[in-house]
């Protein structure tokens, strides 16, 4: 649930947290497209180290995730073998 007002304009649709890297994805559906707002706040995310995106469906959602879960498995076994 998401309410709408002055308070949460421009927050991502689902944001979260996974793997220890916050998320943020506006969806759209296909001939949408973002505010200004939107893109501030999505920027903004990302400057802080998150993953934020216009996503256009479900797959897309699903292969920001799927970047993460890789990222972050590639960083730890990185750790793991003294950064090799």
């Amino acid at each position: 649930f998401k309410e709408n007002n002055i308070f949460t304009s421009g927050i991502p649709d689902i944001i979260g947290c996974f793997k220890s890297v916050f998320f943020g994805f506006e969806l759209k559906s296909p001939k949408g497209f973002p505010t200004a707002l939107q893109i501030y706040n999505i920027k903004k995310i990302r400057a802080a180290g998150g993953v934020a995106s216009v996503c256009y469906s479900v797959e897309e959602v699903l292969w920001h995730l799927r970047k993460i879960d890789r990222d972050k498995y590639h960083e730890a076994e990185l750790i793991k073998r003294g950064g090799d």
